[in-house]
């Protein structure tokens, strides 16, 4: 019972935050009406809010977009719609988008599954990984949560890191396992172990916080740092802003600007808006640069940043 009226709370809260706009809050409750988690499943509405995260330029929102475009889930099947969406997040870099094209360019039909499951049953760690994404979401087989996290565990078990990711996503959710944070952990940990960059950035945003882990901000800086240094956007969106915040390091311009510089190089749209506002408002240490910014929030603007368009639309009336 708790836990059910922890999640309802949570999801009005999400509500709350989705309804400003805020892109983050509207993809987690897309994934919540898709679930059916604290919500009643509802998977129209989950399009609803999670298009409105991919309109902003939102990748884990485009991907979840496409896949319902693409399977007819919530909206009418249209897969020539459903990979556009996922082509808007590759070219963010988001590898869960990629995959799916590479699978769309194969044949997802049963007789497929069927010569992945030989091979899974075989023990073939990444055809076990590959089974559990047909069975997570329908492809070639009906959908069943279930048995993808029966497959992704296994796969795990063997130490591939994707099906560690996708397993900690299992349990984190509660879809297809029981709820269970300390599952959660153990999972990130060992994908960590494996130098895995997003694992890497996902436990590093639970220590600086302390949630679901005890608070330790050091462990958490030093695995944004590894991520980072491995091409992780987010991460390295992370560090700008940590260097510019001067919290818990020496505030240090010249290294916040390199990472900002990175992050945004890779389409991440959080770093060029970022970079945009800094050569606008020029705070102490930057000079003021409006071709730099004009170019920085146009990348931002033509991903649906609702802000950087507004600025760059200011900007260009001046």
């Amino acid at each position: 019972m708790g836990i059910a009226q922890d999640r309802t709370e949570a999801a009005t809260w999400l509500l709350k935050a989705a309804e400003q706009g805020n892109k983050a809050a509207q993809h987690a409750l897309g994934g919540r009406y898709y679930c059916g988690i604290g919500v009643q499943q509802d998977r129209a509405e989950a399009v609803k809010w999670t298009q409105r995260a991919a309109e902003q330029g939102f990748a884990s929102a485009q991907v979840q977009l496409g896949i319902c475009h693409y399977l007819g889930h919530g909206v009418p099947q249209d897969e020539a719609k459903g990979t556009r969406w996922f082509r808007k997040a590759k070219e963010q870099g988001n590898t869960v988008a990629d995959e799916w094209l590479r699978k769309i360019a194969k044949e997802n039909n049963a007789e497929a599954v069927e010569n992945y499951r030989q091979a899974a049953e075989r023990g073939d760690a990444e055809v076990q990984y590959e089974l559990g994404v047909c069975y997570d979401f329908g492809i070639g087989v009906p959908e069943d949560w279930a048995e993808a996290a029966k497959w992704f565990r296994k796969s795990a078990e063997q130490e591939y890191v994707k099906a560690q990711r996708a397993l900690t996503d299992c349990y984190y959710l509660g879809v297809g396992v029981p709820q269970d944070f300390s599952e959660v952990v153990k999972w990130l940990r060992r994908a960590v172990e494996l130098g895995d960059a997003e694992a890497q950035r996902t436990l590093a945003a639970l220590s600086v916080t302390g949630v679901h882990v005890p608070l330790n901000r050091e462990e958490g800086i030093k695995l944004h740092r590894k991520s980072a240094e491995q091409g992780n956007a987010v991460a390295q969106h992370w560090l700008g802003e940590l260097y510019r915040s001067g919290e818990d390091v020496p505030k240090d311009m010249i290294k916040s600007m390199d990472w900002y510089h990175r992050s945004a190089e890779q389409g991440y749209v959080e770093a060029q808006t970022t970079l945009g506002m800094i050569y606008y408002y020029a705070p102490s240490g930057i000079a003021k640069d409006i071709r730099e910014a004009a170019k920085w929030l146009r990348k931002a603007a033509e991903q649906g940043h609702k802000q950087a368009a507004g600025l760059l639309d200011m900007i260009e009336k001046e």
